[in-house]
């Protein structure tokens, strides 16, 4: 999940309009849980950073290929892609 229950944001049901003014009057009287939030949602989406998520369909795939390719040693006939 993008949003850790009090580790990067707040979750509630997106129709209790009371919950929602209430956790921006706490954020905007408390500025040090604004900050650490802000924090750490910045190390949560760069694990989603585009290149990394690149590399990684890339082992993928390479590893889906590199399969193929033994599976087609092993039984010619035989196809995965």
């Amino acid at each position: 999940f993008f949003v850790e229950k009090g580790v990067n944001g707040f979750l509630f049901d997106p129709k209790n309009h009371k919950k929602l003014a209430e956790k921006m009057v706490l954020m905007s009287k408390n500025k040090d849980i604004l900050i650490k939030m802000g924090k750490q949602s910045l190390k949560q989406v760069k694990k989603y950073d585009i290149h990394k998520c690149i590399k990684n369909m890339e082992k993928i795939l390479k590893k889906c290929i590199d399969e193929k390719k033994v599976n087609k040693k092993k039984n010619p006939k035989c196809s995965i892609i």
